[in-house]
């Protein structure tokens, strides 16, 4: 719950971060700039109108360098116009409140609904209310589009369960247990899926607790499978070796990449959970505990 309400704040500050000083120095900077051009455009008015009080042509008096009448008027009509420009622009700027990044602040309305939306969505899949919480989350990308690449990714996931998949993995080489991994079947029992690279530390980071709940709960019928592809260049010597180093058990293959796009992993370390051949969850291993785990296999 913590976890969750920290990151509907994130996604509240991020929409409503202030830089009303910034803006105020720009609007300050353009009526300065307009006030010294009025003043040029006062200064050349008198001149013109010397000029043709005088009549003294459409020449320039070569003799004081001063510009001819015609460029006078040019000088008169250009300045006249970047007045203009400018004002529009101060009117602009005052007529849209300050933001990340120039863009409009929320109203503390809209940042407590959007707040409260979030917190709804992660209530609804963590109940698995799937399609409830997707739509959650597409409220909250109508409110702030400037979230809508870190939402989506939610929502990817969310629309991915239900998904039916069935049969043995289609996987190019078991690199752990081949023995085990080569007898999962998706279609049945519960399989949890956990997608990696060894360049990711993020990914690294996550095996020990997976080992832990491996071993923890094989007894209980758990199958578990880590899935790579040796991105970045990374050979199988590279992850053999770190596997043995992290005294990883449970089945490990490489792939592809054709079973991301089964599963719409974007994103590493990703994580899904298949239950009698059928999509159940989809996230970042963090978030399935082993009480989580152990309800779908009692279930």
């Amino acid at each position: 719950m913590l976890k969750n309400t920290l990151l509907a704040l994130t996604l509240v500050g991020c929409a409503s971060a202030d830089t009303v000083k910034d803006q105020t120095e720009k609007i300050d900077a353009l009526n300065k700039e307009i006030v010294e051009l009025k003043t040029a455009l006062g200064m050349m008015a008198v001149e013109k109108s010397e000029g043709e009080g005088e009549g003294e042509g459409e020449e320039a008096n070569e003799e004081t360098n001063q510009p001819s009448l015609a460029d006078q008027i040019a000088n008169l009509t250009k300045t006249a116009k970047k007045v203009e420009e400018l004002e529009k622009k101060v009117k602009v700027l005052e007529s849209r409140p300050a933001g990340k990044g120039g863009q409009p602040t929320m109203s503390k309305e809209d940042q407590e609904k959007l707040s409260k939306l979030y917190k709804e969505s992660q209530e609804l899949k963590k109940a698995g209310k799937n399609k409830e919480a997707a739509d959650k989350l597409r409220e909250v990308v109508k409110l702030n589009p400037q979230l809508a690449r870190r939402i989506q990714s939610q929502i990817t996931e969310l629309e991915v369960v239900g998904t039916a998949v069935s049969g043995k993995l289609a996987v190019d080489k078991w690199l752990i247990d081949k023995k085990s991994g080569g007898k999962i079947d998706l279609g049945k029992g519960v399989t949890y899926l956990v997608f990696w690279e060894l360049w990711c530390p993020h990914c690294k980071r996550e095996i020990p607790n997976l080992e832990a709940t491996y071993k923890e709960l094989k007894k209980d019928g758990l199958q578990m499978v880590g899935l790579t592809t040796f991105s970045r260049n990374k050979t199988e010597k590279e992850v053999g070796s770190f596997l043995k180093e992290s005294k990883v058990t449970y089945p490990v293959a490489k792939h592809d990449g054709k079973i991301n796009d089964t599963f719409k992993v974007g994103g590493i370390p990703a994580a899904a959970l298949v239950k009698d051949g059928k999509i159940i969850w989809r996230g970042h291993p963090s978030g399935m505990s082993k009480e989580q785990l152990l309800k779908h296999l009692k279930g």
